[in-house]
């Protein structure tokens, strides 16, 4: 196995599934790591230090829920993308999941050609958003936790627009990158950035990455 192979967690108390997932993603040069429920990949988060996780929602001990909630409250897990896996998803499911920190969701039975795209997506916005962390020296603010309330509160503040550049940033997308993705120049991002920071009252070590990514669950 190259020991550069992003690693995944896959949790699912079905362990036909689960072995299968891990076999796939074995061969598509991942390497692949299962857990039966959320007690005992919580066990394993630290020792295996995973890059993704797959998860089921319904399981014993310890639901896909719970392990989430868990997760991103520990600093070890807190950015991870995290993709459920669940035979039968309601809106208020996804919401809830989305609320939790959850990036996306994916409907058993689903073929692999969906699963190995869900992965590549959620792995290269979590690659690009590294990056821009490390360009922009954040090292502290990554635990900052919103209610609802208090999002809503500062994003009643911003245009359409500036909510559009702000999920973007979420992503890890750098200035460049979002101007691209918009049609508008590089100077017109720059400035709605600054008066996002400006409208939000942000400064110092709390910069508008650092923001963004904190509520990241609220603006899906």
């Amino acid at each position: 196995m190259n020991q550069t192979a992003k690693r995944i967690l896959v949790v699912d108390d079905e362990k036909m599934l689960r072995e299968s997932i891990c076999t796939l993603l074995d061969l598509y040069g991942y390497k692949a790591i299962g857990a039966e429920n959320g007690f005992q990949a919580k066990q394993l988060i630290g020792d295996f230090n995973p890059d993704l996780v797959l998860c089921d929602v319904k399981m014993p001990q310890m639901d896909g829920y719970e392990f989430l909630n868990t997760m991103r409250q520990g600093s070890g897990g807190f950015g991870i993308p995290f993709i459920f896996m669940s035979a039968k998803v309601e809106k208020d499911d996804i919401r809830k999941g989305m609320n939790l920190g959850a990036d996306d969701y994916l409907t058993k039975p689903f073929v692999k050609e969906d699963l190995l795209k869900a992965i590549a997506i959620r792995m290269d916005r979590y690659i690009n958003l590294k990056s821009s962390f490390q360009q922009a020296g954040e090292t502290e603010g990554l635990n900052l936790k919103f209610s609802r309330d208090e999002v809503n509160e500062k994003l009643v503040k911003l245009t359409k627009t500036e909510k559009k550049v702000l999920r973007l940033v979420a992503e890890g997308k750098t200035s460049r990158q979002i101007a691209e993705s918009l049609f508008v120049s590089f100077k017109t991002i720059e400035n709605h950035r600054a008066n996002m920071a400006e409208k939000l009252g942000i400064s110092g070590k709390l910069s508008l990455i650092t923001f963004a990514v904190s509520i990241r669950p609220y603006l899906d």
